[in-house]
């Protein structure tokens, strides 16, 4: 499922993911009914607006933690703050999270690979980024 404030958008990304994978990908709009329905039955769930994002950080797209649920893989792109309210509940419900910081690292160690054909050092890519953005 693609769920999208622009249900135009969450079906252009439907269709891209069906195409890029060979899976049946289905766009919802980012509203209650749809949350409701969609996130419990998840295994995965990943945010990638903005919000939460600093200065906002007391916002989620889930506002009822509820919709989580035990054993769920939940990643949020953004890293400032580090820790979102949106991976805070989500970890509070017994996901498993990985925060954008670590996205940030593969993504950027992915690249350097692609760019240089040698292995990234990702651990110290994610060390590096930790103690920049105050992390550790």
């Amino acid at each position: 499922f693609v769920i999208n404030r622009t249900v135009a958008r969450a079906r252009e990304l439907s269709a891209d993911l069906s195409f890029a994978t060979g899976k049946r990908i289905i766009a919802s709009p980012a509203d209650f009914a749809s949350l409701h329905e969609l996130l419990p039955s998840a295994g995965m769930i990943v945010n990638t607006t903005t919000v939460g994002m600093h200065p906002d950080t007391g916002n989620t797209p889930v506002p009822d933690p509820t919709l989580f649920r035990t054993g769920q893989i939940v990643c949020d792109i953004i890293y400032t703050p580090l820790r979102t309210r949106f991976l805070r509940e989500a970890e509070e419900q017994g996901c498993r999270t990985v925060t954008g910081l670590d996205m940030l690292a593969y993504q950027g160690a992915r690249s350097l690979s692609l760019w240089t054909g040698q292995d990234a050092p990702v651990e110290l890519m994610v060390e590096e980024l930790r103690e920049r953005l105050g992390a550790k």
